[in-house]
């Protein structure tokens, strides 16, 4: 069986992802309304609200280094996997991994560089908008630390699932409980053990 641990970590992993792209979906709600607002108080108004553009920039910010976070977890990023088809199963696990902690060093590097930057504009205003200078960077650092937590949390439910299939060769299927991310739905992501250990058994009626 998987380990308390992992189960909850995947759990508080995936949870945050779900939080983080409601509130780019609710962000980006706010950007098309504010836009929409902008042409028509231009055109119509003959009165243009100027801080819309301000407001604008904040929220691309937000949206932009927030949702690509969620885009590790679930492993939607542009990728070349040419090599996975000359490779074997173990090999692309130890790429995979390599791949993660890369991903976890530069959400880490992100992180803390941003913070520099945002203590550093911190006293700074917007102008128009008469907020702080430094919010802008805040999403890069919020975005820096999410990258380093789901990059981490996948190389422990990578590990850990292959963990629980060795362990759980010779054993019932319903001993195996594998929580997986929306981007290892497909089944050349899981390793064929997997496959084989998680289908359902034919019904004895299919039998005869």
């Amino acid at each position: 069986m998987l380990t308390r641990f992992q189960t909850t970590l995947h759990a508080v992993l995936s949870l945050l992802a779900t939080l983080v792209m409601v509130l780019s979906g609710v962000a980006l709600v706010v950007l098309i309304t504010t836009f929409g607002w902008l042409v028509f108080g231009r055109y119509a108004l003959n009165q243009t609200p100027t801080w819309v553009e301000q407001l604008a920039l904040l929220l691309i910010v937000f949206i932009t280094f927030t949702a690509s976070a969620v885009g590790v977890r679930d492993r939607t990023h542009l990728a070349v996997d040419l090599l996975f088809e000359y490779v074997s199963r173990p090999t692309r696990r130890v790429i995979l991994t390599v791949v993660h902690l890369l991903l976890a060093g530069f959400g880490l590097l992100m992180a803390v560089h941003s913070t520099t930057l945002m203590t550093f504009a911190w006293g700074t205003e917007i102008p128009l908008l008469g907020v702080s200078e430094g919010l802008r960077v805040l999403p890069m650092v919020i975005g820096g630390i999410l990258t380093t937590a789901f990059a981490l949390g996948n190389i422990v439910d990578d590990w850990v699932a292959q963990t629980t299939v060795s362990a759980s060769a010779g054993h019932d299927s319903d001993a195996v409980s594998l929580p997986r991310s929306a981007a290892a739905e497909t089944e050349d992501d899981l390793p064929d053990a997997v496959a084989a250990v998680t289908s359902p058994l034919p019904s004895p009626q299919a039998q005869a």
